[in-house]
């Protein structure tokens, strides 16, 4: 059946939320803005009421731009993080990477 879920592709997407940042240019206030030394927004994970990841799964077709996560180690980086579970670690804090791409520097440079 044309147009039917068969025919397309699907991502498991999980959601991740802007980290509030103070912004050194209006004031104190702290807001979705930029990390002020990196230049990169902090995202991180969204959680349900429950504790649960937010993640959904949606078809290829919605997905707008690929992004790189690089994570927010701060003093040392947890002994924990390996490659395969990096993205998983609860209360991680992860750059969005604005570097990645040319057209995703232009969209997010500020």
């Amino acid at each position: 059946m044309p147009g039917s879920i068969e025919d397309e592709f699907l991502c498991y997407v999980h959601r991740y939320d802007i980290d509030a940042q103070i912004n050194p240019n209006f004031g104190e206030g702290a807001g979705p803005y930029p990390d002020p030394v990196s230049g990169c927004y902090v995202l991180k994970p969204a959680y349900r009421n429950g504790g649960e990841r937010m993640a959904d799964v949606i078809p290829l077709r919605q997905l707008q731009q690929c992004v790189d996560l690089v994570p927010r180690f701060g003093e040392e980086a947890d002994v924990r993080l390996t490659q395969a579970n990096v993205l998983d670690l609860p209360n991680t804090a992860y750059y969005l990477n604005k570097y990645f791409t040319r057209n995703l520097f232009y969209c997010l440079h500020v």
